[in-house]
């Protein structure tokens, strides 16, 4: 089964509003996104493994995601 199936299906029971499928290549790496992170302005620093520090510096996070071909 397909992730985008999956999702559809369950989309009540995951609590999820909005996603998208997006090619890795689109995504944009931000310095200026970064920072805002560590001024804890979503109040997530720390807390989560999308966040940082957990996922180390802006090119390791750009290297692990282009590893792979969907962003889902």
């Amino acid at each position: 089964m397909q992730i985008e199936e999956i999702i559809s299906r369950e989309i009540e029971a995951l609590k999820i509003r909005e996603y998208a499928f997006i090619k890795t290549e689109d995504v944009i790496f931000s310095q200026e996104v970064r920072a805002l992170c560590e001024k804890n302005s979503c109040r997530m620093y720390g807390t989560s493994w999308a966040c940082p520090p957990a996922f180390g510096s802006i090119g390791d996070c750009k290297k692990q995601c282009l590893g792979y071909k969907h962003a889902d």
